[in-house]
């Protein structure tokens, strides 16, 4: 908001329902997706993961998985970042004239790992 007298234009920030709040710290490190593959290589090369903030590419995996992963690899933190090349890759118009989402555009959702609406007992 800001931008060309749009501050009065209604926002709903981005958000990942079901996330565990508070402030973390720890040194960053970079996850590309965020699937357990890319926790498995990084271990491989030897870089410990417990209390780094990780950073991840939204796409390939339910982002719910990635918090699950970041979780069990002792992570603090995660940042989950949409990277243009994934939702808007050179040459693909962007929303309303195509299929690709403008720079402007956020993801919000969900990391819930279970089945079923969380208001109800079924």
């Amino acid at each position: 908001c800001g931008e060309d007298g749009d501050e009065d234009k209604p926002f709903l920030p981005a958000f990942n329902a079901y996330s565990d709040s508070g402030t973390v710290e720890g040194e960053p490190v970079y996850l590309n997706y965020g699937r357990k593959k890319d926790f498995e290589k990084l271990v491989g090369m030897g870089i410990n993961l417990t209390e780094k903030i990780g950073i991840a590419r939204y796409g390939k995996l339910y982002r719910g998985d990635k918090a699950k992963f970041a979780k069990e690899f002792g992570l603090a933190g995660l940042i989950i970042y949409m990277d243009g090349a994934d939702y808007a890759p050179e040459g693909v118009k962007v929303m309303p004239d195509g299929p690709g989402l403008p720079d402007t555009g956020i993801q919000r959702g969900t990391l819930k790992d279970a089945d079923g609406d969380p208001s109800t007992y079924l």
